[in-house]
């Protein structure tokens, strides 16, 4: 019977409604009437007027503010300290500043450590303490920003003085390093905001005002210190619900992070429905966020996310990673087939050619792939791949992207698309006036350099661009109107949204502390005046009790998170529970009634009827030639026969898989079968050293440089001569009883039947013949087996289902028909560790039972399939155990999700 389920989506958003009035939450008439007061008592033209402000978002939102309050007044200049630093010009910056660009600041941390002479300071310490010197030196710069230029030495040498960087052991020795490094080059650099502490270059400006934001910003108090005409300005104001009390906010929990991704996603288009725009979602969890606007996406909704992608997860980044990559000596082969199907350059054709010819040889390694005469080379992969094997100076390996990148066609012609054109600046190329990569040119870029730069490795630039590429922020350009912004907590300060969305509200992403990574102890951060982890928390809190304030609030968290459950966030409880507040100081209110909210998810009823089980006939799809491993496969499952020989589907393998157990095996029959065919005229008093070292010599021919130099094949090469060892022994009883190889690795085949036209056919890995007393013949086949001994012994037990021997003998009755002879059929098997179950033999036969009987009903049996396949009996998937465990099929036979 057909089951109705239920299940819950994003419902689409067909089209978007005029967005309704947005009521202005924020009061700006504390601020701005101050300010008006204070131009018109002081006498200053309100355009001589600069008034800082937290975030550039706001610059805006302020002149609109003052255009409504005072319509017939000269409006001031709203700015923040960077705009403001930027129109007035900076100063230039130097080969050695800080710049807070880590592309730029990571080159200059180089030289510096490279020019450190200290005991214990060898070039891979220096290269890894080069990412921490410019991480701590970009913490402290705000602050050395806020000091005056005139008195940045002395600041320096009285915070060296007390904070002792000088001494320590172990490791602190050098984190006393990075922090004397990381103070000195901070002090010692120029800073765009240090034309700001001059007004004589400003003298359109009369005057200096601020409105604060969450937290002092160090700049702007100083400033306000230092400009001789200045006014502090009363913060915002959150206006008053027109009935007394706000509205409560909507909370939900949800089951896990998916979930909480669909059910916010479905709120914000709710808002979107009822003109609620610009919709503000607060990112604070980057997966949960990326998650939600995936939703929003497939929903048609776009936005403008203010907080910005890392330029490393787009594709112009994985294409810089991946090409350098696949140009490392070792490179393995699945790294060069991901990066030629990044570039454009080549058809999809020539792509998926050289892609199946490197499976088909399962090559491992790059270099192999790239000089072997089976593999069809693409024309200019391997000069691509040149360009960057070989060390040279950091500005030819800019040059070198830049001419990779025309090489394999990015960006031929036309505009210079955005995330391309975010790398250009990285690698700080002019693309002004560029139409394509052949045209660009690099800029002039004063940075200090290391000695060593002038012949920089592969591995060393690859790891200068990765941290250029992560820590760089990338803002695709955002069209239109906006109706969804993503944006951090703190910056909801001024915004007029039209509704909220606060999502990932569990303990472990807004939690009630935080804490402050960094070299310094509480202590030192103290003395330097850098943010404790009080003050750090504080400033959260009063984030997290600024979103509170607006009108139009969803609070969302999730209770698991994979195997892990989650609880919501201490604040979040203290909220759902009336609790007045964390005791933290605020000037936010911290009520706020909260009501349940319902799953706003667009839920649909499918009528649910189970899956059948496949049953299909094989028709004109029926092989005519089959081997032992295929009847094995129908005998297993015949639905899984009917996709690997019907219609000929293979599971694409990973090819950067480390060797295994099946290349242990084919190396083993490649030796045994060189070693036969070779060593034939080997005569029965060849000594036994002289047998080891030809077996081992025809090893060592057999044995493919890819795995001689794997080491993940080491220990496979270390059980060699107890295997030889044992074989060696094996062989010689085997042939003190008179037998002697007849052939190896022998191709044969018998048709079995004229009216079904079935062929069978084989390779035997060896057929050894050996003559009794009476001459009777007896014809031995055998088959190497490497596996464990336990395994092959289940192969030729009584209630076994085993094919391959059988399948040899069958084949091979014919040649034996007419002639007094007899068949023995057995696995050998090679083992490296004595066998308990054996009498501690390394090397051992386990003979099938009345192989002949075996052999004819096989015959009957592999006849009689035939006829009903051919007659259009359908195949069945029939798979148990671990037949269905590791078959490849699984998702074409949905056994799964027969039960449903």
């Amino acid at each position: 019977m057909p089951t109705p389920i239920t299940t819950a989506t994003v419902q689409p958003l067909p089209s978007l409604p005029s967005a309704e009035e947005v009521i202005g939450h924020w009061d700006w008439s504390p601020a701005l009437g101050t300010l008006h007061e204070w131009i018109q008592s002081q006498g200053i033209h309100a355009s001589q007027v600069v008034v800082l402000v937290p975030f550039a978002q706001m610059m805006s939102q302020a002149t609109a503010a003052w255009g409504q309050a005072f319509p017939t007044s000269f409006v001031p200049r709203f700015e923040t300290t960077r705009n403001w630093a930027g129109a007035a010009g900076g100063p230039a910056i130097q080969a050695d500043d800080l710049t807070l660009d880590v592309a730029h600041d990571s080159v200059v941390a180089a030289a510096m450590l490279a020019s450190v002479k200290i005991r214990g300071l060898d070039a891979h310490w220096r290269r890894t303490l080069a990412p921490q010197l410019v991480e701590t030196a970009h913490e402290l710069a705000t602050l050395v920003a806020s000091v005056h230029p005139d008195t940045r030495s002395d600041w320096l040498a009285e915070r060296l003085a007390v904070l002792n960087l000088g001494s320590g052991d172990g490791f602190q020795r050098w984190e006393s390093l990075i922090g004397t490094m990381a103070l000195t080059w901070a002090a010692n650099s120029q800073y765009p905001t240090d034309v700001l502490w001059h007004p004589v270059l400003h003298p359109s400006v009369a005057a200096l005002a601020a409105i604060p934001g969450l937290a002092d910003d160090p700049l702007t108090s100083a400033l306000l210190a230092h400009w001789p005409n200045v006014k502090r300005l009363p913060p915002l104001a959150v206006r008053t619900a027109e009935n007394g009390s706000p509205n409560p906010a909507r909370l939900l929990a949800a089951d896990d992070a998916q979930t909480e991704a669909q059910m916010a996603a479905a709120r914000v288009i709710a808002h979107l429905q009822a003109g609620r725009v610009p919709v503000g979602i607060v990112a604070q969890d980057r997966l949960l966020t990326k998650r939600i606007h995936a939703h929003l996406q497939t929903a048609g909704v776009d936005w403008r996310d203010e907080t910005g992608w890392r330029l490393s997860t787009t594709r112009i980044a994985a294409w810089a990673m991946q090409w350098l990559a696949a140009a490392a000596p070792d490179a393995p082969a699945d790294a060069l087939v991901d990066f030629v199907k990044l570039c454009p350059c080549w058809q999809d054709r020539e792509t998926g050619l050289f892609e199946a010819d490197i499976r088909a040889l399962r090559a491992r390694q790059a270099r192999v792939a790239l000089t072997h005469e089976k593999v069809t080379q693409l024309d200019g992969l391997a000069k691509l791949l040149a360009m960057a094997q070989r060390p040279k100076t950091f500005d030819d390996w800019r040059q070198t992207t830049l001419d990779a990148l025309d090489l394999a066609g990015l960006w031929r012609s036309g505009d210079c698309p955005e995330d391309i054109a975010q790398l250009l600046h990285v690698l700080r190329a002019d693309s002004a006036g560029a139409d394509s990569a052949r045209s660009l040119q690099l800029l002039p870029w004063p940075v200090a350099q290391a000695a060593d730069w002038a012949q920089l490795s592969r591995n060393r630039f690859v790891a200068w661009l990765r941290g250029a590429l992560e820590a760089h922020s990338y803002k695709p350009t955002y069209v239109g109107r906006v109706e969804v912004v993503a944006l951090p907590m703190p910056q909801l300060y001024g915004r007029e949204l039209g509704a909220v969305v606060l999502a990932g509200c569990d303990a472990v992403h807004l939690p009630a502390h935080v804490a402050n990574a960094s070299i310094w102890t509480p202590a030192q951060r103290t003395v330097l005046g850098l943010e404790s982890a009080e003050e750090a928390t504080q400033r959260a809190y009063d984030a997290w009790c600024l979103t509170l304030q607006f009108p139009r609030l969803d609070i969302f968290w999730r209770q698991t998170d994979g195997d892990q459950v989650m609880q919501p966030a201490p604040w979040l409880s203290l909220l759902t529970t009336g609790t007045a507040d964390d005791k933290r100081p605020t000037r936010w209110s911290v009520m706020r009634p909260v009501v349940d909210s319902k799953d706003e998810r667009h839920t649909r009823s499918l009528t649910h009827t189970p899956t059948q089980t496949p049953a299909t006939p094989m028709g004109t799809v029926l092989p005519t030639r089959l081997s032992a491993s295929a009847y094995q496969a129908l005998r297993d499952c015949p639905y899984r026969f009917f996709t690997h020989y019907g219609l000929r589907l293979r599971e694409v393998e990973e090819l950067a898989l480390p060797p295994g157990a099946r290349d242990f095996g084919n190396w083993i029959h490649r030796t045994l079968a060189a070693f036969h065919v070779g060593g034939g005229q080997l005569s029965h008093s060849t000594t036994r050293a002289v047998l080891e070292e030809t077996l081992s010599q025809c090893a060592h021919a057999a044995l493919p440089s890819t795995l001689a130099e794997d080491p993940d094949f080491l220990p496979y090469l270390a059980s060699w001569p107890a295997l030889r060892d044992g074989y060696l022994d094996w062989l010689h009883a085997h042939e003190a009883n008179g037998f002697s190889v007849d052939s190896h690795e022998t191709p044969i085949e018998r048709v079995i039947s004229e009216d079904t036209g079935l062929t069978l056919f084989g390779t035997v890995d060896r057929i050894d013949t050996g003559t009794d007393a009476e001459g009777k013949r007896t014809f031995a086949f055998i088959d190497y087996k490497t596996e464990h001994p336990d395994k092959t012994r289940a192969r030729v037990s009584s209630n076994s289902e085993d094919t391959q021997l059988p399948f040899y003998a069958a084949i091979h009755e014919p040649r034996r028909r007419g002639s007094d002879t007899s068949v023995e059929a057995s696995y050998l098997n090679l083992g490296s560790r004595p066998d308990s179950k054996a009498k501690g033999r390394l090397t051992q036969t386990m003979t099938l039972a009345a192989v002949d009987e075996q052999a004819e009903q096989l015959v009957t049996q592999i006849a009689h399939d035939w006829q009903r396949l051919q007659a259009g009996t359908a195949v069945k998937a029939l798979g148990e155990g671990d037949v269905c465990t590791h078959c490849a099929a699984r998702g074409l036979c949905r056994k799964a999700y027969w039960d449903l």
